[in-house]
Parts: C-alpha cells; sequence; structure tokens
C-alpha cells in the first residue's frame, strides 16, 4: 500500500486529529471501517473531502450494537464483532463509495472483495479489547485517516455526522 493511501472509519476508541499509530492489526484504535484503504489525486482530494463532508451532514446519526463473534480475513483467522444494524452502515459506505468513484478514486485492489454487496460492518477484536458484549455504538461521526511514513496512519479529518464539522 502507498504511503499516502485514505481510509474512512468509525472509530470506537476516540483520537483527536493528527493522533498516529503503527498500522498493524494489533496496535489499531478499536474502529469499524466504512471505506476500505483507497487512493486518490492530490488534486482531487480536497473536493473529495468536501463532498463527504457535505454528504455526512445531510446524515443522521444512528446507534448500532455489536453481536456476534466470528472469524474473518482471507485465512478466516481474524477475531471480529459483528455490527447489527448492517443495513445503516450499508448505505453509507455504499454512498461514501460512490463519491470516491465519482471523485476519482480508486480502491486498494487487495480490498475489492470487501466492498458493495460483500461489506459486513465488524469491530476487529484485540488483545485489550474489553468491551462488554452487545456494546452499543453512537455512529455520530466519521474519520479520515491516512497511511503516512515508517507504516504509521494518522488521524487526518473527522467529520461530523448530521451537522458542520
Amino acid at each position: 500500500m502507498k504511503q499516502g493511501a485514505l481510509l474512512l472509519v468509525y472509530l470506537v476508541e476516540k483520537h483527536r486529529v493528527g493522533y498516529s499509530f503503527v498500522r498493524s492489526r494489533h496496535k489499531w484504535p478499536l474502529h469499524i471501517t466504512l471505506v476500505p484503504w483507497f487512493s486518490i489525486s492530490p488534486d482531487r482530494e480536497a473536493l473529495l473531502v468536501n463532498n463527504i463532508e457535505l454528504f455526512l451532514k445531510s446524515t443522521t446519526p444512528f446507534e448500532v450494537i455489536d453481536t456476534q463473534n466470528e472469524l474473518f480475513g482471507p485465512d478466516g483467522d481474524i477475531p471480529v464483532r459483528v455490527v447489527a444494524a448492517q443495513e445503516s452502515l450499508k448505505s453509507i459506505h455504499i454512498c461514501l463509495l460512490d463519491l470516491i468513484e465519482q471523485g476519482g478514486g480508486k480502491i486498494n485492489d487487495q480490498e475489492v472483495q470487501w466492498i458493495g454487496d460483500n461489506y459486513r460492518a465488524h469491530i476487529t477484536i484485540h488483545d485489550n479489547d474489553n468491551r462488554e458484549d452487545q456494546t452499543k455504538e453512537l455512529i455520530d461521526e466519521v474519520t479520515l485517516l491516512r497511511l503516512v511514513e515508517n507504516n504509521y496512519c494518522r488521524v487526518e479529518q473527522k467529520f461530523k455526522i448530521g451537522h458542520a464539522s
């Protein structure tokens, strides 16, 4: 994956803009991926970010509950908690995908199999995950992450759902 790649998530573990972490499954803040890694040319990024913000302003926050444990990933060895309210998350996922495509962005080739009809919202379980089963989350913001040097990810921008960021 190239430096500068972007990802849209809901951060279960809240972090401020500028926060950085190692891109390692065990180091990630708990999150729900809304759109997997994608790239866009720098000259188109600002317009895409603006369009994402406008779309999310017109959306209403909603609750989800993590429900059942499953194993995901190419080898079926990544423990996750599948999230209920798939329809609401899938709707946002599809709209964000459309905005990225219309804006000239491209989903990372390794991620294409997990988008569209194959999208299943989930929270990856980490060793330090002490969440209770059936935990509710209010999906009220979307976070843009950027892959930066030395395999670090940075919280680039936060978008409030339903009102200005």
